[in-house]
């Protein structure tokens, strides 16, 4: 007698592999989101490495950053990038665009911050954020999650 096979799945098999799509999407599709934002800060970060140099040149030149500049970018990920100084530390503070989920209203309102500190006539940048506004530690490096001082 010929054994006889079955050409299809059964209703149990189909639901578990549905269940276990599911489960998989719920966890990946935030991580994937999470990701994807926190690349986009990276390239920020990358991009405003000008800003750096420029700062850096004049610092070695004049003996002093850049100051009270804005710069209006606005590109897809940076809306404008300030120089500033407050008690004689310089700082770059840059103004992303609206592309993450946590994004508060009003031009201005989230903001990252790079630190101009001089260690042996050398200026070097620290990556900080500022300590009741700004963008959400979970998207940034973790270089740039410590609460800037003096800000």
């Amino acid at each position: 007698m010929k054994k006889q096979y079955r050409k299809s799945f059964s209703l149990v098999e189909l639901m578990v592999v549905i269940a276990i799509i599911g489960i998989l999407s719920v966890v990946a599709l935030p991580l994937y989101k999470t990701y994807i934002i926190s690349s986009k800060f990276m390239e920020i970060i990358s991009l405003i490495g000008t800003y750096k140099i420029e700062a850096a040149q004049a610092f070695n030149v004049t003996g002093v950053p850049p100051v009270n500049r804005t710069d209006v970018i606005n590109t897809a990920l940076v809306y404008k990038v300030e120089f500033w100084q407050n008690n004689g530390i310089e700082f770059i503070v840059v103004y992303p665009q609206n592309f993450y989920p946590e994004h508060r209203a009003g031009v201005g309102s989230d903001r990252f911050i790079l630190r101009g500190e001089v260690q042996n006539d050398i200026l070097i940048w620290i990556c900080c954020i500022h300590a009741t506004i700004g963008i959400p530690a979970k998207y940034l490096p973790s270089n740039c999650q410590t609460i800037c001082i003096g800000t």
